[in-house]
């Protein structure tokens, strides 16, 4: 299966000193049963910073990663080494 990703309600926290971001990795066109190794990482100005893997499993997975340093946003497989549709 080739499925299609999307991110749905990040949402950025602070805990004490730990910054942390949260969401839903969604797969659109993908079985109930398919487990995609998802790399996730910041953008911070014009530079990516990887935070983690998720291992997405079906329609929708929560996620929740530390973040180091100043993300404006959480961009998933940017380096397209995940093969998925467009």
């Amino acid at each position: 299966a080739m499925p299609s990703l999307e991110l749905s309600g990040v949402k950025f926290t602070k805990q004490g000193e730990e910054e942390f971001v949260s969401g839903t990795i969604k797969q659109k066109y993908a079985p109930d049963d398919l487990v995609t190794s998802v790399p996730v990482y910041a953008q911070a100005a014009e530079r990516l910073e990887y935070l983690g893997r998720v291992f997405a499993v079906g329609g929708e997975t929560r996620f929740r990663l530390r973040v180091r340093g100043v993300a404006r946003k959480i961009v998933l497989d940017p380096h397209h080494t995940v093969l998925t549709r467009p």
